[in-house]
This record gives structure tokens, C-alpha cells and sequence, in this order.
């Protein structure tokens, strides 16, 4: 938690350090259960959509429907 109460990943993209949020989410991607997993694609599709990626973020959303 940081001083705001905010989670680490929630307040990297509060401070605008997208690709560091984008690290930390693909630092435990794959390394987690299905459930979070999903959640975290999720994240990294709407990060990919913040950062005008749109492709990208709609690749992410495919994924996490799988």
C-alpha cells in the first residue's frame, strides 16, 4: 500500500508511470491464479487503451474472454 491507500499498480497509473504499471503487471502475469490472471489482463487492456494503444487493447480483451 502506499501513503494514499492506493494498491502499488492503481497509483503508478495515478502518477502517469504507465510503463512501469505495465512492468509490475507483466511481472506476475501468467505466475498467478486464473482468476487474478484475468483480472490482470483486464488491466492491461484498459492500460493499452489509456496509452492510445487500441489494438493492443482490444487483443487483451480477446484474451481475457478466452
Amino acid at each position: 500500500m502506499t501513503p494514499t491507500k492506493d494498491e502499488l499498480h492503481d497509483q503508478l497509473n495515478i502518477w502517469g508511470y504507465y510503463r512501469e504499471q505495465e512492468d509490475v503487471y507483466g511481472q506476475v502475469l501468467d505466475k498467478i491464479n486464473p482468476k487474478l490472471n484475468a483480472i490482470i489482463l483486464n488491466s492491461l487492456g484498459r492500460l493499452s487503451d489509456d496509452l492510445g494503444d487500441y489494438a493492443q487493447a482490444r487483443v487483451k480483451e480477446l484474451l481475457w474472454e478466452i
